[in-house]
């Protein structure tokens, strides 16, 4: 156990705290004929936070944050040239040692890396309150910092563009042509 304990490489861990905030985006307008909209607030924290969790452990952020920071950036891993030899992948380790043909159904650096970065990714509420932990584990102190950082900068991006109105488009249009 010493031995092994010795040779392990470290594990380093970077976090991030988000705080989920009820704005804007949680009211709800409908369009209603008569005297006009009434506004309707959503106040159910836990949804809104479980939400916010989905989002950040989604594929789409994980993938923006290979692409970002690039895939054999954030596991060397990848560089091989036999992508069978990575781990848990038995069928291409046998197609590399027995000199088989390619299945067709190869999956891209920027897939295999995705897939990491969702298993060394934890995203969970902290109890009784509106905040989200979330931390990454990497093998390189200042990667795991800047994967972390890359991934709050894109989540943050990603929530306005999932919470923005439809109608805010047409409305800022519509002020742009009237100042104009």
């Amino acid at each position: 156990v010493a031995v092994g304990t010795l040779m392990m490489q470290p594990t380093y861990e970077a976090s991030a705290r988000i705080l989920v905030k009820i704005g804007r985006e949680n009211v709800y307008v409908p369009n209603l004929p008569g005297n006009g909209p009434i506004p309707f607030l959503n106040l159910d924290y836990e949804e809104r936070v479980n939400s916010e969790i989905e989002i950040l452990k989604s594929q789409f952020l994980a993938r923006k944050v290979v692409e970002a920071l690039g895939p054999t950036v954030i596991y060397e891993d990848l560089k091989n040239t036999h992508p069978g030899l990575l781990k848990g992948n038995i069928k291409g380790l046998l197609n590399a040692v027995l000199g088989g043909q390619s299945t067709g159904t190869e999956v891209s650096p920027v897939e295999k890396a995705a897939v990491m970065v969702q298993r060394d990714l934890t995203v969970e509420a902290v109890r009784k309150s509106s905040v989200v932990n979330v931390t990454f584990k990497h093998t390189d102190p200042r990667l795991a910092a800047k994967a972390i950082n890359t991934l709050v900068s894109l989540y943050l991006g990603r929530h306005v563009a999932v919470h923005k109105s439809p109608q805010s488009y047409e409305f800022f249009e519509q002020q742009a042509e009237t100042a104009q």
